[in-house]
């Protein structure tokens, strides 16, 4: 009877400590996700901005007269519409 209480409350202090060493690390776990899923991310629209804009726009992004893409003035949530649906 005593293994099995000694057992249980082993047991109860094990899963306690783990839970605490997950908690301690889940913060530095989600920043590293993070940066990994923004460097893909990031990775995937050089791809693609390669793929569609280049041929037009160059790789600098001002071959098209009056269309320059590094210095626009359209809003960040209108780029951000046009190169997730295109034109």
């Amino acid at each position: 009877m005593e293994k099995k209480i000694f057992l249980g409350l082993f047991l109860t202090l094990v899963i306690i400590v783990f839970t605490g060493v997950y908690w301690a690390t889940e913060p530095a776990r989600q920043e590293a996700a993070l940066l990994r899923i923004q460097a893909e991310s990031a990775e995937r629209g050089g791809e693609t901005y390669y793929s569609f804009c280049v041929p037009c726009h160059g790789t600098d992004g001002d071959q098209i007269p009056g269309i320059d893409l590094k210095n626009t003035e359209l809003d960040d949530s209108v780029i951000i519409k046009t190169i997730s649906r295109g034109r």
